[in-house]
């Protein structure tokens, strides 16, 4: 139930006991989730002015089921890095392994991580999330490494999918 828009699945009103059991404020007809395509021009919650990217999101969602990329970490450890490789020139003397921080290829390896997405898009993907599952203040200090990492890990990891996905959109226009 997302409490903040207003807006309830039927199922967990229902689990609750009916419309009746929720606060006041929240007895408005439940919205079932998920959502089909058909339904997002009628979303109850209102976005203001939407980007053009996310516009076209919506409009390629109402018409077909969407491609999420698969496991990044997978990928990029088919490519058996040594602990020399994953930490380049940059973290060659730091004081921990980091070859279990697959993050850290968007600062020594962006290449690689690019080539990763590359891939996903190439097999049907039409989203690829970034490399920086593990790019948070909790993340990083298990490898021991500073907090100014994480932004940066973060910033690299964008560029290298949008890399992909604008070389992806040039060579195939009708599936951007």
């Amino acid at each position: 139930c997302d409490w903040s828009s207003d807006v309830c699945s039927s199922d967990l009103v229902e689990e609750l006991g009916g419309i009746s059991n929720l606060p006041s404020k929240y007895k408005k007809t439940p919205t079932p989730f998920p959502l089909r395509p058909s339904e997002f021009n009628s979303f109850p919650m209102s976005f203001g002015s939407i980007p053009a990217s996310s516009q076209n999101l919506i409009e390629l969602l109402q018409q077909r089921i969407l491609v999420l990329d698969g496991a990044m970490g997978t990928l990029l450890q088919a490519l058996q890095l040594s602990e020399a490789e994953v930490r380049g020139e940059r973290f060659a003397g730091h004081s921990k392994d980091l070859n279990r921080f697959p993050d850290i290829l968007c600062l020594t390896r962006p290449d690689d991580v690019t080539a990763a997405h590359r891939k996903y898009f190439e097999v049907g993907a039409d989203i690829v999330e970034t490399n920086s599952f593990g790019a948070s203040l909790v993340g990083v200090e298990e490898f021991d490494l500073s907090a100014e990492v994480v932004r940066e890990i973060n910033r690299e990891a964008v560029r290298c999918a949008r890399r992909a996905a604008d070389e992806f959109s040039r060579k195939t226009p009708g599936q951007p």
